[in-house]
């Protein structure tokens, strides 16, 4: 007799127990209606015995009740040993045939379930096997894995035998469809048969960037190398197509693997072309150049070569130009004019080219450089135009200034023209320390120079004359000097003399000497002396020549003595400014240097000594700390001989009244 599910049952005399089935609709822990005798019952909750005292309490003869509660869909049957009707019981031998044994058995035949039926295993229920109706239900509710194991392989097939998913004891798993392999593991990685599709795809890496535009696809990780490999015939192409709503290959990147190029298409028409050779065309095809020297077209005109050997800090860029490779000549690529941009050692050469010949080799001329020092050259190659005897051009000297030089050319051209039309106006302004200090322009159809303030000095070149004026035109009569006491003209060379203004609407306060003065006149008349400048003895030595006047300290004493102040007058001027003494060092002469293509650079240096520079200021306001303050006098000549000629004149109608008293 085979074992139940539990304890073996109980054999009575009567040989026949009592069974019940219980059918449960909800949830309950009560079977009801029973006659047993206890300790002679046993209970089956879906074909598997409970144990007595630990499943259920069986205590009463009538009801038995369950330590965990049945639920909806259960099947659970009561054997029981009592008085019995022969309907109602199972032999022992029929019971052991109808029932599987809680710890462990075998049985024949078929175990149905009905619909949402369930086989449960787990204490807690965890696995969960039945069919809702509709579909069949495998559901794991507990903490660990799920796992099925098969050392053969798992199949998973159709009911007419069609693989879905098949894996072999080796571990390689291949998923199916049609019968047909389209997904299967190797031993180093996995093969795709037919097309992939995926909103996003990450290849050897765990996370996506930051960007969203470059999540949909991820190759690689942020360490070692990686790459994508496109594979085609030696004689196809290998491509990757840029598609839309209305075209697969509305843009596309496409290797040709028999002649090793590559290009770029937009809007389905090629646009940049790489050829084997690394020349490069935007827009067209890159037409060879010399060996060493890449070449980049853009257009049927523009050209960019860059040598790759040999010399490989020399770039051009041409225009309407190449060079043949043949001959080694930078020809015209269609008929017209050429120019180029030339990059060699830090130098930049900018040349042109007349209108040539397609094919015909071209000659340039160097219309400007920038050479390595930054001197910017114009229509020469030499930066040194500023002590230059010959040669034209202009010529900017990196940190010291500019030049321009032309030769004699016989056209009477100027060497600098200046042309202000519609207004007159500034031509040049010069400023320091970023204020305007001067300024050049024209006024009326005349010329000026001064100062940019229209109440301060400029001197107007007209017709015929010089005179003082506003930037404005206006002139300024009376109020512009011509030197000043640190700063005088030693001679000056003048024909009809100086005219000195002496209109009577002028002045005011006319009077003849006083007393005092006449006392004053006659000590100036005794102060004219004999003398030699000492800058002339310095440089003329005994040639230096003698001169004839008066001493200003004397002029000023003759007017201490009689009360007077000498200020007062116009005839003594005494005038202070503040001086600083710098010592400018001596410069070294530095010889030109060319390099290889006549380009300079190094810059030529003159050579100068060691030499004091003076520096005057007006005002002690104006002079830095440590300047030295300067006085000097001075005597306006025509006033004070007009000063003694009036005191002469004076004491000689003095005389002549006196000399007429007396006669009378």
């Amino acid at each position: 007799m085979a074992g139940y599910i539990g304890s073996k049952a109980s054999v009575v005399s009567s040989g026949v127990e009592r069974k019940k089935t219980y059918s449960i609709t909800g949830s309950t822990t009560s079977l009801t209606g029973l006659n047993y005798t206890v300790g002679k019952v046993h209970v089956f909750q879906n074909g598997v015995r409970l144990l007595d005292g630990t499943d259920y309490t069986a205590t009463n003869g009538t009801s038995i009740t369950l330590t965990v509660a049945a639920q909806s869909g259960d099947n659970v049957v009561v054997v029981s040993q009592a008085s019995f009707q022969l309907s109602e019981h199972y032999t022992s031998a029929e019971a052991d045939a109808e029932f599987v044994t809680k710890t462990g058995d075998s049985m024949t035949g078929n175990l149905s379930f009905g619909d949402n039926d369930k086989a449960i295993f787990g204490d807690a229920n965890e696995l969960q096997i039945y069919n809702d109706g509709t579909h069949t239900v495998i559901a794991e509710s507990g903490p660990g894995a799920f796992k099925i194991t098969a050392d053969a392989g798992l199949w998973i097939q159709s009911n007419n035998g069609e693989f879905r998913i098949n894996t072999d004891a080796n571990g390689a798993v291949a998923l199916y469809y049609d019968n047909a392999v389209k997904i299967a593991t190797t031993s180093t990685g996995i093969d795709v048969t037919g097309t992939v599709r995926a909103d996003d795809l990450t290849i050897g890496h765990t996370s996506n960037f930051s960007n969203a535009l470059a999540n949909d696809i991820q190759v690689g990780t942020v360490t070692g190398s990686h790459g994508i490999s496109i594979l085609s015939q030696n004689n196809s192409y290998s491509s990757l197509f840029f598609s839309d709503n209305n075209n697969n290959d509305a843009g596309s990147i496409r290797y040709n693997h028999s002649n090793n190029t590559i290009d770029v298409y937009t809007d389905r028409a090629k646009r940049l072309a790489i050829d084997s050779s690394g020349n490069v065309g935007i827009g067209v095809i890159p037409e060879s150049s010399y060996p060493d020297r890449p070449v980049v077209r853009i257009g049927s005109g523009l050209g960019l070569m860059c040598r790759a050997t040999g010399n490989p800090s020399h770039t051009w860029i041409n225009s309407n130009a190449y060079q043949d490779p043949t001959t080694a000549d930078d020809t015209y690529i269609g008929t017209d004019q050429a120019s180029q941009i030339q990059q060699a050692n830090g130098i930049f050469s900018f040349k042109t080219a007349a209108s040539g010949t397609a094919g015909t080799a071209i000659t340039w001329t160097t219309a400007a450089t920038i050479d390595a020092s930054g001197n910017f050259l114009v229509g020469t190659t030499t930066s040194t135009l500023y002590n230059a005897t010959s040669g034209t051009g202009l010529s900017y000297r990196n940190g010291v200034g500019l030049d321009i030089a032309r030769e004699n050319s016989g056209t009477g051209q100027p060497l600098i023209n200046l042309n202000l039309t519609g207004a007159d106006g500034d031509h040049l302004l010069f400023y320091k320390d970023g204020s305007v200090v001067g300024t050049i322009g024209t006024i009326s159809g005349s010329f000026y120079i001064g100062t940019p303030y229209s109440n301060d000095s400029a001197l107007r070149f007209s017709t015929n004359t010089i005179h003082p004026c506003t930037t404005t035109g206006s002139p300024r009569d009376n109020a512009i000097q011509l030197g000043y006491s640190s700063a005088r003209f030693n001679d000056a060379f003048i024909t009809n003399g100086v005219t000195t203004g002496s209109d009577r609407t002028e002045k005011q306060d006319i009077a003849t000497l006083t007393d005092t003065e006449m006392l004053v006149a006659a000590r100036l008349s005794q102060t004219f002396r004999t003398y030699r400048w000492k800058d002339a003895v310095a440089s003329k030595g005994d040639n230096a020549r003698t001169h004839t006047g008066t001493i200003a300290q004397e002029v000023q004493a003759a007017f201490t003595a009689e009360g007077l102040d000498a200020g007062d007058y116009g005839l003594f001027c005494s005038d202070t400014w503040w001086e600083t003494q710098t010592e400018v060092p001596a410069v070294e002469a530095v010889a030109e240097v060319t390099d290889e293509d006549g380009n300079v650079t190094t810059e030529a240096v003159e050579a100068k000594d060691a030499y004091t520079r003076t520096d005057t200021y007006d005002t002690e306001a104006e002079a830095p700390e440590g300047a030295t303050s300067k006085t000097r006098m001075g005597i306006r000549y025509p006033e004070l001989l007009s000063f003694v000629a009036a005191y002469n004149e004076q004491r000689f109608a003095s005389i002549e009244a006196r000399l007429t008293a007396l006669e009378a």
